[in-house]
């Protein structure tokens, strides 16, 4: 009797030792799926930080795109108006000078010219830098 009450005890106390140990695995799993959830949502918000980051790439490309046309055009106008100028101190009529919202014809033509001028130079720019 006193065999099988120590017996018992042992028992009792290996599946109080279990249980302790069952608990503590409980808890490390939920702090391993909490930690699952916060390593998802940081890599969700990564995500979207690249694609931000894409687009604002993209932008500046297009921006600098847009500059280097207006410039070509500033320039084109500058050329223009000295021209023009000298043209009048000779006594010749002035050239019209097209206006950037112009959409005649012509005026869109010179523009189109101008822009392809602008990604020939850029092209020439990237190969000449690629070989360096």
């Amino acid at each position: 009797l006193a065999a099988a009450q120590r017996r018992g005890e042992a028992l009792e106390a290996l599946a109080k030792t279990r249980q302790q140990v069952l608990e503590q695995k409980s808890k490390e799993v939920d702090t391993l799926k909490a930690e699952i959830a916060r390593l998802a949502d940081v890599e969700a918000r990564a995500r979207r930080l690249e694609q931000v980051n894409t687009d604002l790439w993209d932008s500046s490309r297009e921006l600098e795109q847009q500059q280097g046309r207006l410039v070509a055009e500033l320039d084109r106008r500058d050329k223009e108006a000295e021209l023009s100028d000298r043209l009048c101190r000779d006594g010749a009529k002035p050239a019209k000078i097209p206006r950037l919202d112009d959409r005649s014809p012509g005026a869109v033509a010179e523009r189109a010219a101008g822009d392809a001028a602008v990604r020939m130079q850029g092209a020439a720019s990237e190969e000449s830098a690629a070989i360096v």
